[in-house]
């Protein structure tokens, strides 16, 4: 018995630290799509998921995002930076 209560246990745990350490993009609407950023370009955003596969949305419905791996963002004058992206303070 406590042999299935530790398996259970170990399984709870890593599927909380498998969404801990994910992506996230919160839409205007409310949704949230959790998994790993692949790419932004100015119109979409494009996250790959674990349970619906790739997932793209207009950009512009985006209200915020998160991302704990470092992003490349390059700007309008093609300077690059690279990060971690969080929402700011007040938003979200």
């Amino acid at each position: 018995m406590k042999c299935c209560l530790l398996f259970w246990l170990v399984v709870s745990a890593g599927l909380l630290l498998s969404t801990a350490w994910a992506d996230e993009v919160v839409m205007k609407n409310g949704d949230r799509v959790t998994g790993s950023i692949v790419k932004q370009d100015g119109k979409t955003i494009t996250v790959k998921t674990d349970n619906f596969g790739i997932v793209t949305a207009p950009w512009d419905k985006v209200a915020s995002l998160k991302s704990d791996q470092p992003v490349n963002v390059v700007l309008k004058d093609g300077k690059t930076l690279v990060g971690t992206v969080a929402p700011s303070r007040g938003e979200g």
